[in-house]
C-alpha cells in the first residue's frame, strides 16, 4: 500500500510494504514527481536489503539536558554567551508565571500567532484552549520596556519541565534573547529540584519547515538529542532535494532494537568541513554526504 502525502510543499510517498521488490516497483512508478520515500513500518530484514540511499530514522527528536549534573543554577548562569547583547539590562524583566496567569497567557499567545503568521511555513497550533487543558502549566516570559518579547510554555511532567511552545518578537532575534530565555527556563526546574529539562519534540529534518538553525541553537545549549519512546521509525530515502535549504541535517539509527543516534549532514553544493564540525556532537558520530542531484555521496565521518 502507499499514498502521496503533501507536507507544506514536499510531496512524501509514503509506503506500507515489506516486500522490496514491491517496494521498488511503487517507487518506480510514483516517485518521479515526490520529494522524499518514506518506509513504514520498518523490519530488520527490509532495512538491511532496502538499498543503501535509505536512512532508518526516528520520525521525531526530543532534546533534554540532565540537571541532576548542574550543580547550581549559578553555574548555568555563568556560561559563557549567556546574557543579552546590546539591550539595556534595566529594561529587561524576567516573570514566572507559576500557575498560568490568564493575561500573560493571552500575551503570549498573541506574540506566537505573530511569530507563526512571519514563517514561511509557520502553522499555529496554539489556542486559547490550551491554558484550560493544562492548569498546571508554567509560562517564563521576557519583557523589554514593559511588552513581552519572547516567552515559552513549559508542563510538569514528574521531575521534567517540559517545553511545549516558545516564540520570540523578531525584533530580537540578534540579541541573544532566546538563549537567555532557554537559561532562565532550566534555572527555574532547577531551583524547583527537578531533575530533567526537555526542550520540545522536533520532526527529525531540519532545513525544510524546521531550520537548521533551530538544531544549532538546541545544540548550543548542550541538550542532549534522544528519542521518544513513542516515535515511529522509518526508512527515509531522498528524491529531490529543490525545496530544501542547504545544508540538510537529521539523525538515523542503525538498528531499531538498540538504537544508537549518528548526526547526518547533506550538502547540496559543496561541502565545507568548518560548517560540518559546527553539526557534531563530541560523542556522537557525524556522517557527512554530498547531493549530486539524485543520490547521497558519502564523503566523511567526524
Amino acid at each position: 500500500m502507499y499514498s502521496v502525502e503533501n507536507f507544506f510543499d514536499l510531496s512524501i510517498l509514503k509506503i506500507s510494504e515489506e516486500n522490496p521488490d514491491a517496494i521498488a516497483r511503487i517507487i518506480h512508478s510514483h516517485s518521479v514527481k515526490s520529494d522524499i520515500v518514506a518506509i513504514s513500518p520498518v523490519t530488520q530484514d527490509l532495512a538491511a536489503v532496502i538499498g543503501r540511499d535509505y536512512f532508518l530514522v526516528p520520525e521525531k527528536i526530543g532534546y533534554t539536558k540532565d540537571l541532576s549534573r548542574v550543580e547550581s543554577v549559578d553555574e548555568l548562569y555563568r556560561k559563557k554567551d549567556r546574557s543579552l547583547r546590546h539591550l539595556a539590562e534595566s529594561a529587561v524583566e524576567v516573570r514566572i508565571g507559576d500557575p498560568l496567569d490568564p493575561a500573560q497567557y493571552a500575551d503570549f499567545l498573541m506574540l506566537y500567532a505573530n511569530v507563526m503568521s512571519e514563517k514561511e511555513r509557520g502553522v499555529v497550533k496554539l489556542d486559547s484552549g490550551w491554558q484550560q487543558k493544562h492548569p498546571h502549566a508554567v509560562g517564563i516570559f521576557v519583557y523589554y520596556e514593559g511588552t513581552m518579547i519572547a516567552g515559552l510554555l513549559a508542563k510538569k511532567i514528574d521531575q521534567r519541565l517540559s517545553v511545549s511552545y516558545s516564540a520570540l518578537s523578531k525584533d530580537f532575534r540578534r540579541n541573544n534573547v532566546y538563549k537567555f530565555l532557554a537559561i532562565r527556563a532550566m534555572g527555574y526546574a532547577k531551583e524547583k529540584g527537578m531533575a530533567e529539562f526537555s526542550y520540545g519534540r522536533d520532526t527529525n529534518l531540519y532545513g525544510h519547515h524546521l531550520a537548521t538553525g533551530l538544531y544549532l541553537f538546541k545544540r548550543e545549549l548542550d541538550l542532549r538529542p534522544t528519542i521518544p519512546s513513542k516515535t515511529n521509525f522509518l526508512l527515509r530515502r531522498f528524491i529531490s532535494l529543490e525545496k530544501f535549504q542547504n545544508p540538510v541535517f537529521f539523525f538515523s539509527v542503525d538498528d531499531t532494537s538498540h538504537p544508537t543516534l549518528s548526526g547526518n549532514i547533506i550538502f547540496r553544493d559543496g561541502t565545507d568541513p568548518e560548517i560540518a564540525r559546527g553539526y557534531k556532537i563530541a560523542d556522537m558520530r557525524l556522517n557527512v554526504f554530498i547531493w549530486n542531484g539524485t543520490t547521497t555521496n558519502k564523503i566523511d565521518e567526524l
